[in-house]
């Protein structure tokens, strides 16, 4: 979202144009994290009820969203079979604990991550997307994620079709 606001969410108001250098983004969100009180950030690792974003729109971004699908499947299923290869498949990532998948094995990093109740969202992913092993230091990812945010969100919205 602060790459671009107006890419992630198509019609916003925001007058925000973006933050692009990749380093201040890092140090927006870190010094960002500093300002929640334990509560807060107890709050947000809470496993959720179901998804809780539906800010990344399906319709009209399909077919460009499963061509930047082209970028997992070496690693990852995206049929409704669900077998895991290199990486887990992706059948209902969105709303899914992160390492939860019981029959994966998931690095330790993402384990970490999952026991603290940490779930895929549309922003988790559109984050973890662009830079992987900043998002998740220790991940055995060896993609090196996607730079541009408007490709990141078409993949979001194929991914969400994936059930």
């Amino acid at each position: 979202y602060l790459f671009n606001p107006k890419a992630f969410i198509p019609g916003n108001r925001m007058a925000f144009a973006g933050l692009k250098n990749d380093f201040d983004r890092g140090s927006l969100i870190d010094y960002m994290a500093t300002l929640a009180d334990p509560e807060t950030q107890k709050a947000a690792l809470a496993p959720k009820e179901e998804a809780p974003l539906a800010a990344i729109p399906v319709k009209g971004r399909r077919k460009p969203g499963k061509k930047a699908a082209a970028k997992c499947r070496p690693c990852h299923d995206l049929s409704r079979k669900r077998i895991n290869g290199v990486g887990p498949h992706l059948n209902g990532i969105i709303g899914r604990a992160m390492g939860s998948l019981p029959d994966f094995p998931y690095s330790p990093a993402f384990q970490q991550k999952g026991a603290k109740g940490a779930r895929w969202d549309e922003v988790t992913l559109f984050i973890y997307l662009e830079n992987p092993k900043r998002f998740i230091p220790g991940t055995k990812m060896l993609f090196d994620g996607i730079k541009e945010a408007q490709v990141r969100a078409d993949l979001i919205a194929y991914l969400k079709t994936l059930k």
